[in-house]
């Protein structure tokens, strides 16, 4: 079974990887810094998500939902396609929980 971590469980580390790049990163640098970060195996970072048809892998999807709560936080906002960078709202070395993102994203989308 591949361990790829939840979507909820990366939003940190998005933050911190964001953070030690100056602010902003494409997909492929998050991930690749997500990776070394948490120690990931090199199956869990290849596993692709929809073997077939598509070449993004598992690991790829999952940041990139993370980045979406992150933005509905108000903590990222995606500056280009697939370019993310961290808001003012951001502070250095801010440590968030899913459950307060998950709400807020919620709250954003219902309103």
């Amino acid at each position: 079974m591949i361990n790829t971590p939840k979507f909820y469980d990366l939003m940190t580390p998005v933050l911190r990887v964001l953070e030690s790049l100056g602010g902003s990163a494409n997909i492929l640098e998050i991930t690749e810094h997500i990776v070394n970060h948490l120690y990931l195996t090199e199956k869990a970072a290849k596993y692709l998500n929809n073997p077939g048809r598509t070449h993004q892998t598992k690991l790829e999807c999952r940041i990139y939902h993370a980045n979406k709560y992150l933005c509905c936080y108000g903590v990222l906002e995606e500056i280009e396609p697939d370019i993310w960078g961290l808001t003012d709202k951001y502070e250095p070395g801010m440590i968030v929980t899913h459950d307060h993102i998950i709400k807020a994203a919620m709250e954003k989308l219902t309103a």
